[in-house]
């Protein structure tokens, strides 16, 4: 009977703990990809886009994400998943970072197209970083179906943002908020 319990040994918390890192990092992929509806009218007027280049701020960040995506798996099968994920994940930051700070359009269109590559390398970094790192089947099946509940959980998160807090934030004239939420991968100029 005392063979069946086991306590977890730092080998395990340090799996699970390096899961919640794989699924935030998926997390902001996913709502980077549509958060900027939000933020959309405000950039639009702050950089002066035209109604005609709003469209970018969208399809920057779409196109390159689903053009580069087969590609970021490959990358992650051939060289170094851990290091892979780290590197689009600091990348798709510092993209952010970059969109938040935005002077003109072509900065923005630009920096969207960086997070859309970035993020492109990050989630199938992170999927395939998952399956090897949890080779247990009960395990695996925990982790995937942690990742497919960030999945559905998305949506619902996003509307949770934007009536908690993102129309205060949208609406007001503090930009320097809308930077800092930049970074974290929420785009609100």
């Amino acid at each position: 009977m005392s063979d069946l319990i086991q306590a977890p040994t730092a080998k395990d918390s340090k799996r699970w703990l390096a899961l919640v890192v794989m699924l935030f990092a998926q997390l902001m992929v996913v709502l980077d990809g549509t958060i900027v509806n939000i933020a959309m009218p405000q950039a639009q007027a702050a950089l002066h886009i035209t109604d005609a280049n709003r469209q970018w701020m969208l399809t920057a960040y779409t196109l390159t994400f689903g053009g580069m995506l087969l590609l970021g798996g490959r990358i992650a099968d051939y060289v170094r998943r851990k290091r892979i994920f780290l590197i689009s994940l600091i990348g798709f930051a510092l993209a952010s970072a970059l969109g938040g700070l935005a002077q003109n359009e072509g900065m923005l269109f630009g920096a969207r197209a960086l997070q859309g590559a970035f993020g492109a390398i990050l989630a199938p970094a992170s999927l395939s970083l998952i399956t090897v790192t949890f080779t247990d089947v009960k395990e695996r099946a925990r982790a995937l179906g942690a990742e497919r509940l960030e999945w559905e959980a998305e949506p619902n998160a996003r509307g949770f943002y934007e009536r908690m807090g993102g129309s205060y934030v949208r609406d007001s004239e503090v930009t320097e908020w809308g930077r800092v939420l930049e970074v974290l991968g929420v785009e609100l100029q």
